[in-house]
C-alpha cells in the first residue's frame, strides 16, 4: 500500500468491513484518517465500527469529530446504534 494514498487504506478498510474483520477495518480507517482528517465517510465508518463492536465511547468520540465537521450530517441512526450498544453493555 502507498503508504501516502488515502485510498488504499480506505478500500483495505472496506475490505476487512464486509468481512467483519472490524479491528483490521479500524486499522486502516485510522490510517485512512490520518491522511484526511476531515474525511465524512472514513469518521462514519469508525463511529460505526466502534459501536457494532459494543464500544460506545469511542464510536461518540468520532460521531462527535463527524458533528464538528458537519453539523448537518445525517447520524440519526448511528446514534440509536450507539445507544442500542451502550445498553447492551
Amino acid at each position: 500500500i502507498n503508504p501516502f494514498c488515502r485510498d488504499a487504506y480506505y478500500n483495505m478498510a472496506v475490505i476487512c468491513y464486509k468481512q467483519k474483520r472490524y479491528d483490521s477495518a479500524i486499522k486502516y480507517f485510522k490510517r485512512a484518517h490520518q491522511l484526511e482528517q476531515n474525511d465524512i465517510s472514513v469518521i462514519y465508518r469508525l463511529a460505526e465500527i466502534y459501536a457494532l463492536k459494543g464500544n460506545p465511547k469511542e464510536a461518540g468520540k468520532y460521531l462527535k469529530k463527524l458533528q464538528k465537521i458537519d453539523p448537518e450530517y445525517p447520524t440519526v441512526c448511528l446514534q440509536k446504534m450507539i445507544s442500542a450498544s451502550s445498553k447492551m453493555q
